[in-house]
């Protein structure tokens, strides 16, 4: 759905992933559907610490989720800006293994990962 991009925030001393729409669609892509965005992670961070709260009630740290904080960057207008509005999250050092998609799909569903995911 989105391209990706490595990002900093030099006034915020923050590494970041920028965000923009493969499909540029000006009917989606402006700033109250991004701010639609915004509060559904919002929403879906609640849900995180919720669930965080059981794990530590079970005593069972391994399974803490994190989850990133999204935030909007808007530039100014330009020739070469295509994008003048993007998504960026928290950049989160590491190695990433996907354990399910929209569609359904699920990796070793005996794993501990995957039945978080």
């Amino acid at each position: 759905m989105r391209y990706a991009f490595y990002m900093e925030d030099i006034d915020a001393r923050q590494k970041l992933v920028a965000k923009v729409p493969k499909d540029l669609n000006p009917k989606n892509y402006n700033l109250e559907s991004m701010k639609s965005d915004i509060e559904a992670m919002i929403i879906c961070q609640h849900i995180v610490n919720e669930f965080n709260d059981l794990m530590i009630e079970f005593q069972d740290e391994s399974l803490l989720t994190e989850f990133v904080r999204s935030y909007i960057y808007e530039f100014p207008a330009g020739k070469s800006t295509k994008y003048q509005l993007m998504h960026a999250e928290n950049f989160i050092q590491g190695k990433y293994e996907k354990f399910n998609n929209n569609a359904g799909w699920k990796t070793n569903q005996s794993s501990k990962e995957s039945m978080i995911a």
